[in-house]
């Protein structure tokens, strides 16, 4: 038996679609800060409207797995999109920062939709044996689009302005709407449910299963009412614990706390680099997105394959020591030359340790909770991503942005300090 496929037309269709709604998002990251500020807003007020879009995504992404427990993931992700297409055309009414904080929350909840259910219908359609592979090379769209796409936003910028900027920015979750509209789920997901039979686990057309439930239910009539009474506190107790499975799971407990830090660091850099590199005049901003993308995309070329053979940490640790190494570079850079360094050393980073842990999450738990691993993934590093924006932004203000670069830094110490700790504990045992 030969080796299973990774680029299958399905996946083929939703790694483009990820590629082209990730450009919208990648357009607006270093030319919404400007507009708050070209509305009068300050650094604070970046870091305050950053945090409200990810506050939104890490909310919907928690109720994904109980509002949109039943509903099918494609077509939810597809009203996502084009819910998105509609929020960005908005952005050209934007006439205060309030505004453009709402808006952000609105896309906010979208994104959340989008980057949980398509990534974990990706994860549910690859084969085990090439997850990590594949999971990289989906992540190469989102790559291809951070390297093109802020320097594509910043250019239509300074040539036409925000308006049009916004609506050139809307086109692309619309062509990611229409490519997804080809995605067709495999044949025997749609009509097919999971019944527990005590010991074991059997797949039961849906059908079936409700003509069992109903059955179910009128026997559940017969039973006493002391008995349903003595049952209620158990019941409760059940429905608590149902949800909170569905937002969360012991197992990627580490992981998460891991994502928040490296989202905290992140954020100095996605929220703060364009109005760095403004206030200080340097040079080819543009050229740090593609440098930084390029860097991350030659990387997870080939870093799932060697996650699959050698381990996590073989990818974790080095991308720990390149994240150090950019943003202590940027705490001391004045000229474009640095500003490049540093874009290179955090491109490696990201290219390394966000697929990594990705599919770390992905195979910590079953198979039939890859929304929830998947949903816990995007909400921790966006938690980072929120607290990295308020406290950056804050601490900008008061110091400057050289120290706020050295603060995110020693976030990064912390991750690696944390992970270095598990692993001696995991050698341990």
């Amino acid at each position: 038996m030969g080796e299973q496929k990774v680029w299958t037309k399905n996946y083929s269709i939703l790694t483009f679609s990820n590629m082209l709604y990730s450009s919208g998002f990648y357009m607006l990251m270093p030319t919404i800060p400007l507009f708050i500020v070209a509305m009068g807003g300050t650094e604070a007020q970046v870091g305050l409207v950053a945090t409200a879009f990810s506050v939104a995504s890490i909310l919907m992404r928690f109720l994904i797995n109980i509002v949109f427990r039943k509903a099918d993931k494609t077509r939810t992700f597809l009203v996502g999109m084009l819910l998105t297409v509609v929020i960005i055309a908005l952005y050209v009414l934007a006439g205060s920062v309030g505004n453009i904080m709402a808006l952000r929350i609105l896309q906010g909840f979208c994104f959340g939709i989008v980057s949980t259910l398509c990534a974990a219908t990706v994860a549910d359609i690859l084969p085990q044996s090439r997850k990590a592979e594949g999971i990289g090379y989906y992540g190469l769209g989102t790559i291809l689009a951070a390297a093109v796409c802020p320097a594509l936003g910043l250019y239509i910028l300074s040539l036409y302005g925000f308006r049009t900027m916004f609506l050139i920015a809307a086109v692309f979750p619309l062509l990611a709407f229409i490519d997804g509209l080809f995605f067709k789920p495999p044949r025997g997901k749609r009509n097919i449910a999971i019944v527990e039979t005590g010991t074991f686990q059997v797949e039961m057309p849906s059908a079936l299963l409700e003509e069992q439930k109903t059955k179910q239910e009128q026997a559940q009539e017969a039973i006493q009412p002391e008995a349903e009474q003595a049952a209620d506190f158990a019941e409760k107790e059940t429905k608590l614990a149902f949800v909170l499975n569905r937002i969360f799971d012991r197992k990627l407990a580490l992981q998460a706390g891991l994502l928040v830090l490296l989202g905290i660091c992140r954020s100095a850099d996605m929220n703060f680099i364009s109005l760095f590199a403004s206030q200080h005049n340097i040079a080819f901003l543009s050229w740090y997105y593609i440098v930084q993308t390029g860097a991350s995309f030659a990387l997870r070329s080939f870093i799932g394959r060697l996650t699959d053979r050698r381990g996590y940490y073989w990818s974790i640790i080095p991308g720990s020591f390149a994240m150090l190494a950019s943003l202590l570079i940027l705490s001391v850079t004045h000229s474009s030359v640095l500003l490049l360094l540093a874009g290179l050393c955090s491109g490696l980073a990201l290219g390394a340790i966000l697929p990594t842990m990705q599919t770390w999450m992905f195979n910590s738990v079953e198979s039939k909770k890859s929304r929830l691993a998947s949903a816990t993934y995007y909400n921790s590093f966006d938690i980072g991503i929120g607290i990295g924006a308020i406290i950056l932004g804050n601490l900008v203000e008061i110091s400057g942005f050289f120290l706020m670069f050295r603060a995110a830094a020693l976030f990064v110490v912390l991750f690696m300090v944390i992970y270095l700790a598990f692993l001696m504990k995991q050698r341990k045992n």
